[in-house]
């Protein structure tokens, strides 16, 4: 109730202090803007990570798939 009965002290006569809260109103409105600018950014980037994720290896898995290949191609050549 407090804070009602500030706001209408402000406001005594029609249009008093207006600008100001119109000021405010528009830096609040801008900054949510660029927040949501870089939220958005950060769900491209989220979502360029995640579809390149599973193609993901480590070098342990390359060694392992190298000796795996390896493995057979000695197989094959040994065969003819």
């Amino acid at each position: 109730m407090a804070i009602l009965e500030e706001i209408r002290s402000n406001f005594r006569t029609f249009g008093e202090g207006l600008s100001d809260v119109q000021e405010k109103t528009s830096d609040i409105s801008d900054r949510l803007g660029h927040v949501e600018q870089k939220l958005d950014q950060g769900q491209l980037e989220i979502k360029a990570i995640r579809s390149v994720l599973p193609t993901l290896a480590t070098n342990k898995d390359l060694e392992k798939f190298s000796e795996e290949f390896n493995r057979r191609l000695t197989t094959l050549e040994s065969a003819r």
